[in-house]
């Protein structure tokens, strides 16, 4: 039987390790004795099979063009950090109106697109989006209610340049 190592770095990971979870019981029930699925965290991978060695979320991609790991869920700016810079395009203020929004376009014709360029520029083929939290979300230790309210705030953000340029637009300071 096949084992398919699927290593997980999307937060949060409790979300995804339950997703996975269903994922692994659905295909033993779809294919039962096809497939084994070992569902890890970085941690875990790093532990198992690096030696304790740090596993970050921007090596996922090049272990699975590797063939050490089979599987993972990672973020758009991650893929579009090396791979795939069209995956930038998502990190775009007010891109989806609402959630049902986001699910049409990256389940249709753009989303399929987005994968398929994956496909052409990576031996690694995108299965689909996942969500992780929403769209319009800025995590802050103070209260920003209009866009002055950036003016000097450090800010994390994934460091595409798009969410970069977007927050120094606004007077944040991204890092």
């Amino acid at each position: 039987m096949k084992t398919i190592r699927w290593v997980l770095a999307h937060e949060p990971i409790e979300l995804f390790l339950r997703a996975a979870k269903r994922f692994k019981k659905t295909m033993e029930e779809m294919a039962p004795g096809v497939l084994d699925y070992e569902i890890m965290t970085l941690s875990e991978y790093s532990d198992k099979y690096q030696n304790g060695k740090k596993v970050t979320k921007h090596d996922l991609i090049d272990l699975m063009e590797a063939g050490e790991i089979e599987m993972s869920q990672m973020y758009t700016s991650t893929l579009g950090r090396k791979h795939h810079r069209d995956m930038w395009a998502l990190d775009m203020p007010f891109l989806f109106r609402d959630h049902d929004h986001a699910q049409k376009v990256l389940e249709g014709e753009i989303g399929q697109s987005l994968l398929a360029g994956l496909n052409e520029k990576t031996n690694v083929h995108g299965l689909a989006f996942t969500y992780s939290g929403g769209f319009r979300m800025i995590p802050a230790n103070v209260v920003i209610d209009k866009i002055e309210d950036f003016k000097g705030q450090p800010l994390r953000c994934n460091m595409s340049p798009i969410a970069t340029e977007t927050f120094i637009a606004v007077g944040a300071d991204p890092h």
